[in-house]
């Protein structure tokens, strides 16, 4: 799938410079490709800073010398994973019925809220 000329670009290092320097962030999983019988589902990773989108791409390029978003599995825990090491410390929960992502965060008195919701781009825009 193409970068879009719009969209802005980071890489693991820049979410960690992130993360050090305390800013704040939400993370956001859309889904890219169904997984079906054996294949796991796959997500990009979209980091919201300031109200801007920041699409997570590979800190080298691929064998085609382009860039390409980074694609996350769900199985078997590499996005938890990543989520984990990476994220904005909300808790991840998987729709079965159209295996989209949503994070929740959980406030001090222990209510939560809905932080993002995954996008399913594997439908056509209408």
């Amino acid at each position: 799938m193409p970068i879009e000329r719009y969209q802005s670009l980071v890489t693991i290092a820049g979410v960690m410079s992130w993360k050090k320097a305390g800013k704040d962030f939400q993370v956001r999983y859309d889904l890219v490709k169904l997984g079906v019988k054996s294949g796991a589902p796959a997500y990009n990773c979209t980091y919201i800073v300031d109200g801007q989108e920041h699409v997570l791409v590979p800190t080298n390029p691929g064998p085609s010398g382009f860039i390409e978003k980074r694609q996350i599995n769900l199985w078997p825990g590499i996005l938890k994973k990543h989520h984990l090491e990476f994220g904005d410390g909300s808790m991840l929960v998987f729709n079965p019925k159209d295996q989209t992502i949503t994070t929740w965060v959980v406030g001090p008195d222990g209510t939560a809220e809905v932080g993002t919701v995954g996008r399913d781009c594997t439908q056509p825009e209408s």
